[in-house]
């Protein structure tokens, strides 16, 4: 008798995913990578991404979707960005690997090179983001995350985007360290000059950090350059 039931519950399942939209995508790119710090500097580097997307509607207006991307990025594979999302019109809630509220709202400076380099200008000191909500209110977004249950991880963050210009803030709070961080972006067609700055208690003493690019695409192509300082170095790559 047990197993029958086992049988009828899987059979159930089964038509429940068959009414799932499914998408499958990805990217790859190949090329040289440059680091003055290794032994080798110039290696061959390469990195492939495949994401996998189901989604689906209630009728009651309820949206669900999960994420799966798989990347393998020189000789190292990984797994990451999993994550499920539930949203209407109370917003958006998403259990997953993701980047904290704070990070989400305020950003990057647009990175330089193949490896994406400034990418390490991270906004954020949470590095264990678990939940995710969101809510957006015309040009408005409000974002909270947190890690898993009883850990300290906390942050809150939120931007503001009306006739090409954005600007965010965010707060975060790790149980050790705090920081705060904010941005400001303006977008002329196909250029964007985003700035940003942190001020990350993470490290004895203080570490405040200030960056700024310039983003300009045309089609495929698209050109980059930033500056970024801290109050212990400066770093200036075109």
């Amino acid at each position: 008798m047990k197993k029958v039931l086992l049988a009828t519950t899987a059979l159930t399942l089964s038509a429940g995913v068959a009414y799932a939209e499914v998408s499958l995508g990805g990217s790859a790119r190949m090329g040289m990578d440059y680091d003055e710090s290794r032994a080798e500097q110039v290696q061959a580097a390469y990195r492939t991404r495949i994401n996998l997307t189901g989604s689906a509607e209630t009728d009651s207006g309820l949206s669900f979707s999960a994420t799966i991307r798989l990347q393998d990025a020189t000789t190292t594979a990984t797994t990451n960005a999993i994550g499920v999302t539930v949203s209407g019109a109370f917003g958006s809630l998403t259990f997953g690997s993701s980047s904290s509220a704070a990070e989400l709202a305020v950003g990057d400076i647009a990175g330089v090179g193949y490896g994406i380099i400034g990418s390490e200008a991270t906004t954020s000191i949470n590095d264990a983001t678990l939940i995710v909500y969101t809510y957006t209110a015309g040009s408005l977004t409000v974002i909270a995350s947190a890690g898993q249950l009883g850990t300290d991880d906390f942050s809150l963050g939120g931007s503001y985007s009306a006739n090409g210009l954005t600007v965010a803030a965010g707060y975060e709070d790790n149980g050790v360290a705090k920081a705060t961080s904010a941005s400001v972006a303006y977008a002329m067609g196909d250029t964007t000059v985003k700035a940003v700055y942190m001020d990350n208690e993470e490290i004895a003493g203080g570490d405040k950090q200030m960056g700024a690019s310039v983003k300009h695409t045309m089609g495929a192509i698209s050109m980059s350059a930033y500056y970024q300082t801290t109050d212990t170095a400066t770093t200036d790559d075109v």
